[in-house]
Parts: structure tokens; C-alpha cells; sequence
């Protein structure tokens, strides 16, 4: 496997990019539309996965995810 050429735009370092959303999946971004194919390499964007579901847990937003998901019968 050859050295990637580009550089990540948060680190400015060359390597692999994985697809990153735009929007984090737990708010909606899991839709194809909202991912970055290029620009981030695997290291940042695991790097957000842990800043994102803090937000997620310990916000209104998780607090809304909680009150509105799907109910079991």
C-alpha cells in the first residue's frame, strides 16, 4: 500500500481518510448526503467519536434522545 499524498485538514498530517459526518450520526448524520469522503484522516475523526457522544450523554440533546426514542410494547 503506497503513502497517502494528502494531509488531514485537523492535524495537517499525510494519512488515510475515513468518512467523517458532518453532522455526528447520533444527531441525524447517518445519512450518506452528510459524510466527507476526503479531508480526514481515521486518527482525528476517532479523536471527535469521544467529544461527540460526551455532547450527546451529557446535553439536552441526550436528554431529548432519551424522552423521544423509540418505546418498546
Amino acid at each position: 500500500m503506497s503513502e497517502p499524498e494528502e494531509k488531514c485538514i485537523y492535524c495537517d498530517q499525510p494519512n488515510y481518510f475515513t468518512d467523517e459526518h458532518i453532522f455526528p450520526a447520533g444527531l441525524g448524520g447517518d445519512d450518506s448526503r452528510y459524510l466527507l469522503k476526503a479531508g480526514v484522516c481515521g486518527d482525528c475523526n476517532n479523536g471527535f467519536s469521544g467529544i461527540e457522544s460526551t455532547f450527546q450523554r451529557r446535553s439536552v440533546v441526550g436528554l431529548a434522545r432519551v424522552i423521544h426514542q423509540a418505546k418498546k410494547s
